[in-house]
């Protein structure tokens, strides 16, 4: 595998990007992490090429969210990935719990609520760290766009939560 164990693949979803833009992206948010060099593979799917696995691995586990307000999503560079069979058929989207109620503010709990809307991805940092409670949001993986989610409170009470997308 060689160089490539070391590189990440960025997807930007929502919006095209110029390759140049998104390499000046990467430089300036990764660049104490040693970036070696930002490859443009198809229309807003780029390979980053890190110094070392550790420093990919660090970009990896701190790094979802956006890129000037488009979604990038990364993974890490696989011998197996295809990009002429890539199934774009579900993606990443932020979503907003408003109004839910504050005992729920638990990375677990609001796993398990995203999870009727799609596969949960991240908790934002913000609410992990308990300090931002307005609203809730995680990133999830989904294939349609729910604007309600069902859960049992409780009080054992079926209740609809809703679901607002950014």
């Amino acid at each position: 595998m060689g160089k490539w164990s070391k590189a990440v693949v960025g997807y930007v979803f929502w919006a095209a990007i110029r390759f140049q833009a998104m390499k000046q992206f990467v430089s300036l948010k990764w660049w104490e992490f040693g970036i070696v060099e930002c490859v443009l593979l198809k229309l807003s799917i780029f390979v980053i090429l890190f110094e070392t696995e550790v420093t990919k691995n660090k970009v990896l586990d701190q790094s979802h969210g956006l890129s000037r307000a488009k979604m990038l999503f990364l993974n890490a560079w696989s011998p197996d990935l295809d990009l002429a069979q890539e199934d774009f058929s579900t993606i990443p989207v932020w979503i907003k719990l408003p109004n839910l109620k504050l005992y729920y503010y638990f990375a677990i709990t609001l796993s398990k609520l995203a999870s009727y809307a799609g596969k949960p991805l991240y908790t934002d940092k913000l609410i992990v760290e308990q300090s931002r409670l307005s609203f809730a949001r995680v990133c999830i993986e989904i294939c349609n766009l729910p604007d309600k989610i069902p859960f049992v409170n409780e009080k054992g009470e079926s209740v609809f939560q809703s679901v607002t997308y950014e």
